[in-house]
């Protein structure tokens, strides 16, 4: 157990680390002026669509305040935007409006010397800003929708809370798109940010008299420029730790408004990054409904729409959700249980990234790198030439992941009791230990074969005549091991059909000291 003077401590690094996430000022505000100037556009004398008092708003993490920057500094920003229409489904079509707001987005790009095209989605036109800016925008054409959206709620017994603010939106998927209809996409993006909002009211409250007191508040849209609770930054943490552990998995990662929705669901105001967290990645699975048998989880401004619909069709999807959910459990209460900040720091790396932590221990003038030389000096890959090359033909079809686990053994009087703990691969463990690993297979269809390769190294197994490098055939997706021998050892699955190796493991280190 931490004392409060540790977890303050922590609770400063994670609020660095999330403050380092953030986009800059700079970008914030030339996001504002480029919608400002694109709302200008279509309000001018000239517009075809003035008419119908166009006004233009940000939706998605933008207005939230849990935007963060890409892991990669040369991926773009997608800033999600609504162009809204004074003007019903009763009097156009899905394809009239979104028509009518294309050819003024691109009138506004040929007008401001935009050398990309302007491209079109299902739904959205998306303005392709230059390399410098660094973003593009999708703009969502859209008409009030609150009354049907409200009425629907309620006649099947639900909150029609936020309601007002609903609209209905262009999809050319939509069967009705070309015709006159009241069967229309709905979404309510303002609805959603003021549901975001309660669910961080006190928090939020305390920041914006704050800002009040220190005259900085002023009647925008990106409020949350400025404002920032331990809600927000959580959900900034999370999403980061979502990128890195799917950074080879992005079709198929969490999606932001499910680790959204489901955090905010978990919050409770509290005051430390570090108590929001640890609470949040406890209570979120709790939050993920069944219904009739499908995992359901809720948009609080619509609960009949279900955030989680695509997990029934792609499997995959919901089980790198529930591997998520296990992992960043795992890496945050292991982390949190260091004493020491530099030690934390180091934890964080993994699934947070090195440039971020190394950004903000020199910041906080400590740097990680001395420790890190020292586990590497503490921890040499010994000689590994006795390692058996696989022999198998390659035609990768899907993926493995092994998950990993310590046993240890307490006895009493009258009972052994067997506590099972996660091994984070790579983390340093003691001699003396039980090891389970297990293989999780993905998108590979049975029958095949599992087979492990276990490697280990250095004086210890030497000595011992321990040396291992081969492979060994299970039936059950489980191999068990133990940690007897001192040094940098690893394990790796592959699994095997029709004498093809299909899918094969990253490697997962065991470091014994």
């Amino acid at each position: 157990m931490i004392t409060l003077e540790q977890k303050n401590a922590h609770n400063l690094f994670l609020q660095k680390l999330s403050e380092s996430l953030d986009i800059s000022e700079s970008l914030y505000q030339k996001i504002e002026d480029r919608y400002r100037s694109i709302g200008e556009w279509l309000n001018r004398e000239q517009s075809r669509i003035d008419i119908y008092s166009p006004v233009i708003y940000p939706q998605g993490s933008i207005r939230l305040g849990t935007v963060i920057k890409p892991v990669n500094d040369e991926d773009e920003y997608d800033v999600d935007l609504v162009c809204e229409l004074q003007i019903t489904k009763e009097k156009t079509t899905q394809k009239y409006l979104k028509d009518l707001v294309g050819n003024e987005i691109k009138g506004y790009a040929i007008a401001n010397n935009m050398k990309k095209p302007v491209g079109e989605g299902c739904r959205c036109w998306t303005l392709k800003y230059s390399e410098s800016e660094n973003f593009h925008a999708d703009i969502l054409p859209a008409v009030p929708d609150g009354f049907y959206f409200g009425r629907n709620l309620a006649k099947n017994n639900y909150s029609s809370d936020w309601s007002q603010e609903a609209i209905a939106i262009t999809d050319n998927t939509n069967p009705f798109y070309e015709q006159i209809s009241q069967d229309w996409s709905q979404s309510n993006p303002k609805g959603y940010a003021l549901w975001f909002q309660q669910r961080m009211k006190v928090q939020y409250g305390f920041a914006l008299t704050e800002l009040v007191k220190k005259g900085r508040v002023e009647n925008i849209d990106i409020l949350d420029s400025k404002i920032r609770t331990p809600l927000q930054r959580a959900v900034q943490i999370l999403k980061r730790h979502r990128d890195i552990m799917f950074a080879d998995e992005t079709d198929d990662k969490p999606i932001s408004i499910i680790i959204t929705t489901l955090a905010a669901l978990s919050y409770d105001n509290e005051a430390n990054l570090v108590d929001a967290i640890i609470n949040i990645v406890q209570k979120m699975p709790g939050h993920i409904l069944q219904r009739d048998g499908v995992d359901w989880i809720p948009n609080p401004v619509n609960p009949m729409e279900n955030f989680a619909d695509k997990w029934h069709k792609n499997p995959k999807k919901k089980e790198n959700f529930k591997r998520w959910l296990y992992q960043v459990k795992t890496d945050f209460l292991l982390a949190f249980e260091l004493k020491k900040t530099l030690e934390f720091s180091e934890a964080l790396k993994p699934f947070m990234g090195d440039k971020a932590v190394d950004s903000v221990s020199e910041l906080m003038g400590f740097s990680t790198q001395g420790l890190t030389k020292s586990n590497n000096e503490k921890f040499q890959l010994g000689d590994y030439s006795h390692t058996v090359s696989p022999t198998w033909p390659m035609e990768i079809m899907g993926s493995v992941d092994i998950v990993g686990h310590i046993t240890m053994k307490s006895n009493t009087p009258t009972t052994t009791q067997v506590k099972t703990i996660p091994l984070i691969n790579g983390r340093p463990v003691r001699k003396g230990l039980g090891l389970v690993f297990q293989a999780r297979v993905n998108n590979i269809q049975r029958p095949y074969k599992i087979h492990w390769q276990v490697v280990n190294t250095g004086q210890d197994a030497i000595i011992d005549n321990g040396l291992r490098g081969g492979f060994y055939e299970d039936e059950d997706h489980k191999r068990t091991e133990s940690t007897r021998y001192k040094g940098v050892h690893w394990i790796q699955c592959f699994v095997i059909k029709e004498e093809t190796c299909v899918a094969m493991s990253k490697k997962f280190i065991v470091k014994i000291n």
